[in-house]
């Protein structure tokens, strides 16, 4: 999938290629949460830079997984700890 650098649901940056891994939606694509804040961490601290709104591995903000993330701000949003239940869906950039 290519995205494109300005979206309401997605932070502002190059996105280029794409895939996006989450559970189907009404919309058709796959941007329903699918793994819990902690998980999604794990696998951003693992393979990136463990920050939802940067990198090449990011989450959605807030309309499409409103549990996942703290805020819709990039500088400042975190993996929320205090949610257990699948929550996030994460994109992992491919290239341009």
């Amino acid at each position: 999938m290519f995205l494109p650098t300005e979206h309401a649901n997605f932070y502002a940056r190059k996105y280029g290629h794409a895939i996006i891994y989450g559970m189907n939606t009404d919309s058709g694509m796959t941007t329903g949460p699918a793994l819990t804040p902690h998980e999604a961490f794990a696998l951003d601290q693992k393979f990136d830079d463990s920050k939802p709104g940067f990198g090449n591995i990011m989450a959605p903000k807030s309309p499409l997984n409103p549990n996942c993330t703290t805020t819709n701000i990039a500088t400042t949003t975190a993996y929320r700890s205090d949610i257990q239940q699948n929550a996030c869906s994460l994109i992992f950039i491919t290239g341009y």
